[in-house]
């Protein structure tokens, strides 16, 4: 069990140890802002500050791919239909993949020691 905590670091609670959510769950109801309740112990839980820099990160990358992507795919004369295909599921697997990675590495914070923190 603690070789599998070690590797979804991101999945581990900071009040009982163990796993937060299955990944399933974390992708329909987790909100970097809102409070989630642990699944093994219940502890109400905020995503770490880290996860909107790596939203924006994750961001930037996709703007990065995606115009040299667009800018190739307009000067090779690929239909217009073809191209906005292509780009949306680009941005739907850039969607899924940068949840996947907040899940797996980024963790999660008790909100009453951060305003503990704060003060």
């Amino acid at each position: 069990m603690q070789e599998r905590n070690d590797r979804l670091k991101g999945n581990v609670c900071p009040h009982c140890g163990k796993h937060v959510t299955p990944y399933r769950r974390f992708l329909r109801e987790a909100e970097p802002s809102n409070i989630f309740r642990c699944g093994s112990c219940n502890a109400g839980l905020k995503r770490s500050p880290v996860v909107y820099i790596h939203v924006g990160v994750m961001s930037l990358l996709l703007a990065l791919i995606g115009a040299p992507l667009s800018i190739a795919m307009i000067k090779a004369l690929v239909p217009q239909g073809i191209m906005w295909a292509a780009l949306i599921l680009l941005l739907a697997f850039w969607v899924l993949l940068t949840n996947y990675a907040s899940w797996r590495y980024i963790g999660w914070v008790i909100p009453a020691e951060k305003k503990e923190n704060n003060n």
